[in-house]
């Protein structure tokens, strides 16, 4: 997403001044043989040039926008889902409100937050925001799609859905017959769907992971980093693709996480867990006794989370949000550290 960033502008000033001279001076004669002094031309002084003035560059800056707390709206929710700057859940009624840290702009300038957080009205069983908009599943099963367009992202597919992953750039979503479709950005193949059954499936941007009928793990797209793509052996009961690295709940409910690990964020604790969530550089995970934990990037306080028991947990970039077991939200670390 675009976020307001500071923006540099040096303005250079040149001012020029031009004087004329013109006449002559006669030459001096000794006054021995000087005749009678007859009027001559007059002596014209010659101006000094006045200096070219050059205006020194002035560097405006604009401040970048400081860094805002995640603050969800109130009331119950059902589902929760966090991306980058952008959250939405899906409240008890089953209709979806979603929100931002900060104000956006867009390419021309103009504040388009709003396009971003207006989903369509109805009612809806899953939802996963883009960053800049999002994708829902209605109660009937079909797709509903908005925000940001430019990939074809926001274009959804015709058909009925189990469940829908929205990446920023790209969507992937599991068909009602247990097939996976992706659409968007393809650039690191992300979108080149692997040929099987599926009961899960999580894009992370440059990398897709599925959970196979079977229990296996699939994943496509993006490998280069630290082998994000490549999953280990076993069987699952959930998975999350972060930014290139992937977190999965293995069948014995412990955590495995894979891929770039800069921050530690694919090197999750032990113990035994019931839900998954990895972003940027960080992930989260509650325990079976509902309680959670966070680990890798802490610069923000976005792996450390709120004291309480939760039912579900989202993270995006630097903040996350979860939904305590009374179906009201908590969000902690910040928005507006990022830029698009």
């Amino acid at each position: 997403m675009k976020t307001t960033r500071a923006r540099r502008v040096s303005v250079a000033l040149a001012c020029v001044l031009i004087a004329s001279c013109g006449g002559s001076v006669s030459p001096a004669l000794s006054p021995a043989l000087s005749p009678t002094p007859t009027p001559g031309p007059t002596a014209v002084a010659t101006p000094t040039r006045p200096p070219v003035a050059t205006a020194t560059p002035t560097t405006v800056a604009t401040a970048a926008p400081a860094a805002v707390t995640a603050t969800p709206p109130t009331g119950t929710f059902t589902a929760v889902s966090a991306h980058w700057e952008e959250d939405c859940a899906i409240r008890a009624d089953k209709t979806i409100v979603c929100w931002i840290g900060e104000a956006v702009e867009g390419d021309d300038g103009a504040n388009d937050a709003s396009e971003w957080t207006t989903p369509p009205a109805g009612a809806y069983v899953a939802v996963s925001a883009s960053g800049m908009g999002g994708c829902a599943i209605r109660t009937n099963g079909r797709m509903a799609c908005w925000g940001n367009n430019e990939f074809g992202q926001a274009t959804p597919r015709a058909g009925t859905f189990a469940a829908v992953s929205a990446s920023g750039n790209d969507t992937c979503a599991l068909r009602a017959n247990r097939t996976v479709v992706c659409w968007g950005w393809n650039n690191s193949g992300q979108d080149d769907v692997r040929a099987g059954r599926y009961t899960a499936v999580s894009g992370g941007g440059p990398q897709t992971c599925a959970i196979r009928t079977d229990g296996t793990l699939a994943c496509w797209g993006y490998n280069k980093k630290d082998g994000g793509g490549t999953p280990p052996s076993g069987k699952y009961t959930a998975v999350s693709a972060g930014q290139l690295f992937t977190c999965a709940i293995r069948s014995n409910r412990t955590l495995a996480c894979w891929g770039y690990n800069v921050s530690g964020q694919a090197t999750p604790p032990s113990g035994t867990y019931t839900a998954v969530s990895a972003g940027a550089l960080f992930a989260c995970a509650i325990r079976i006794d509902g309680t959670l934990v966070c680990w890798g990037s802490n610069v923000h306080g976005e792996a450390t989370p709120p004291a309480g028991t939760y039912t579900a947990v989202s993270v995006g970039y630097s903040h996350a949000c979860a939904i305590r077991t009374d179906g009201t939200l908590a969000c902690w670390g910040t928005y507006g550290l990022t830029e698009w």
